[in-house]
């Protein structure tokens, strides 16, 4: 029958009215239990049903008060049958599966409410088919929005439902929020199963899901059988769900969540290849999102060979644009130039199933510390042998009490790198000092110097071209405490200089600033440098333990414009370049920035040297991405 333009409902009319065991497992909420069992009663157009009510030690004197007057009925048509061990969703479900009459047996949660009469006429629709194993139900909330629609599999993680809290009046993507249909999942808050199905597949797993994922790996069960799992939107049931959740104490929410993460690794164990192509799910589609919105990664859809010609690296760097663009940004963009490797980089945590999507050899990872990071670790490392790269260009061991990336790094930090280190398989840094620091703690330690794109080969500024000089600092990456140490020195020479500031500014710098450039995009920024025609450039670095990895980049990109630099003399500076390297005390910066002003021609021939350096060794080549290429990947 048509439902509309595009839109046909198949009613196969069959004959058999085949007994169905409806069961329903409780304990205690006996409003909601009451008013599920009401209006399934009164509403059910079809007849031929029993309702098997399975009470988990209920406590409150309600409920017992009321289950008991139950079974004082001795009613064929609603049974009170008794689980008095401890909560196990599935061997609830499986004990009551024992002691059904019926040929076809219904999950129902006693959260549910019958909002339609026609309900389980249109379950068993699809479930008289001799092909199809399973039948699932339209969920809507309380509000009337769509809590079920189906689920897809390695959506947000194992399995999500897709169109959730959408209004159920809409078609959803290609109707199907309005049309029957096949998928590979449906909740068992409202699921029919014929009972030969159900003791084929072996019913609900009630060890390795005793709460979570159990109609998941059951529906996947079924499947491999080689049945069929029909949804449908013309069985309308009221879901609230979590209700049993909401009212649990800090210490059960603890358990809570220990206990589904672990369920959630089982099921990754058992499934999660299989979570990577749902046949229901096109593989187009992001397993991100919402559900049903295009992919428009090219490279997570776009693999057109069944072999890998190249190695795959995927990169999940951190927010800051710059660090993420010199670390890990660039330098794939550069390896996948050469030809030497295939990949993506993110700044999102990919979800398992991304990751088992995409199935990179190597997963490079750029400053995540945070116990949900350990954990995601963890869990990669049980269900998968990617080879696990962690890019470090700080001592975050070290992270200075008063630094607000404290925020970002809760707890103890040490402790955090610690477990991180353990569960990596290489750590890549940008200086020596930084690598001599973490070897205690990692065998397998790679010493990368941030390397310059080679956007910055052919630049040059322009000397003199103001009547007083143009002195740049770049504050991005910098501390207050950095800034403190010429914060004196820019009030001091703000009449004879022109000061220039990229970055983040105090206010109480703002006054003595000749021109200021709050941000500028990473792309543009060699150009834009060289437009500034600096006569000369300060690079204040704190001589802290967590600087040790700061690296020299900096300062070859004042060099590669022929700029001259003046920077601290702290372990992450020092090297080869032709800088002036000072001691971090006001008056030797003051002296160093005299010596500067006083003979301009010495310090232009200054930045012409280190502009030599930086384009002979200072750039990223194919030579130097082979390199970094190996320190990314096993081997």
């Amino acid at each position: 029958m048509s439902q509309g333009e595009g839109k046909y409902r198949l009613w196969y009319g069959h004959q058999e009215q085949p007994l169905v065991s409806i069961i329903i497992p409780t304990k205690d909420q006996i409003a909601l239990l009451v008013a599920c069992v009401t209006s399934l009663m009164e509403k059910t157009h079809y007849q031929n049903y029993e309702i098997l009510i399975v009470d988990n030690n209920s406590e409150t004197p309600e409920a017992k008060t009321w289950l008991k007057g139950i079974e004082e009925m001795q009613s064929d048509r609603l049974r009170v049958l008794r689980y008095p061990w401890p909560f196990n969703y599935s061997a609830i479900n499986n004990h009551a599966a024992e002691f059904a009459k019926g040929d076809y047996l219904v999950l129902l949660n006693n959260d549910t409410a019958i909002i339609d009469g026609h309900w389980l006429d249109a379950l068993l629709n699809h479930g008289l088919r001799p092909e199809v194993g399973v039948t699932g139900a339209r969920l809507l909330y309380p509000d009337g929005k769509i809590q079920h629609a189906g689920v897809v599999l390695g959506l947000r993680g194992p399995a999500e439902h897709p169109f959730n809290e959408m209004a159920p009046e809409k078609s959803g993507y290609m109707q199907r929020l309005q049309v029957d249909q096949n998928y590979s999942v449906v909740s068992a808050a409202c699921l029919l199963v014929r009972k030969s199905v159900w003791l084929e597949a072996g019913g609900l797993d009630e060890t390795q899901f005793q709460v979570s994922y159990n109609d998941v790996d059951f529906c996947l069960k079924v499947r491999e059988l080689g049945y069929l799992t029909v949804w449908t939107p013309h069985s309308l049931v009221m879901h609230e769900g979590s209700v049993s959740q909401k009212s649990l104490d800090v210490a059960k929410k603890a358990q809570k969540l220990e206990r589904f993460r672990s369920e959630q690794d089982n099921f990754y164990r058992k499934w999660l290849p299989v979570t990577t192509q749902d046949p229901a799910y096109n593989a187009n589609l992001a397993l991100n999102g919402k559900g049903f919105e295009l992919n428009t990664d090219s490279l997570m859809t776009w693999q057109p060979l069944d072999w890998r010609p190249l190695p795959v690296v995927a990169g999940w760097h951190c927010t800051q644009s710059e660090r993420a663009y010199q670390r890990i940004i660039a330098p794939l963009n550069a390896m996948k130039a050469a030809g030497l490797v295939e990949g993506m980089s993110v700044e999102y945590v990919m979800y398992l199933t991304e990751v088992a999507k995409y199935q990179p050899e190597s997963l490079v990872i750029q400053r995540q510390l945070s116990p949900d990071f350990q954990h995601w670790l963890e869990r990669l490392g049980k269900v998968t042998s990617i080879f696990k790269v962690l890019e470090l260009d700080e001592n975050l061991a070290r992270l200075p009490l008063s630094s607000p990336e404290r925020n970002v790094f809760p707890g103890d930090i040490g402790k955090l790198l610690r477990d991180t280190l353990r569960q990596v398989d290489r750590v890549v840094v940008t200086t020596e000092a930084l690598a001599e620091a973490l070897r205690p703690q990692h065998s397998d330690i790679v010493v990368m110097s941030s390397l310059l794109t080679p956007d910055w080969q052919n630049l040059s500024s322009r000397r003199g071209m103001s009547k007083k000089a143009r002195i740049g600092i770049n504050s991005f990456g910098l501390r207050n405490t950095d800034m403190a140490l010429i914060t004196e020195l820019i009030r001091e020479f703000a009449e004879s200089v022109e000061w220039v500031l990229i970055g983040p500014c105090a206010e109480r710098i703002k006054p003595w600033l000749f021109q200021h450039l709050p941000e500028i995009e990473t792309s543009w920024y060699p150009a834009k440098l060289a437009l500034l025609n600096l006569d000369l450039a300060l690079a204040p670095l704190e001589g802290a333990a967590f600087n040790i990895g700061k690296g020299t980049l900096r300062l070859m990109e004042y060099g590669a414009c022929a700029v001259p630099v003046i920077c601290s003399d702290v372990e992450g500076y020092r090297g080869e370049l032709r800088v002036t390297r000072v001691n971090n005390r006001i008056s030797c910066w003051r002296e160093a920035i005299m010596q500067h002003l006083s003979d301009p021609e010495a310090s232009g021939v200054l930045g012409q040297r280190l502009q030599q350096q930086v384009r002979q060794s200072g750039i990223m080549n194919v030579d130097a991405v082979k390199v970094w290429s190996k320190a990314w990947l096993a081997g």
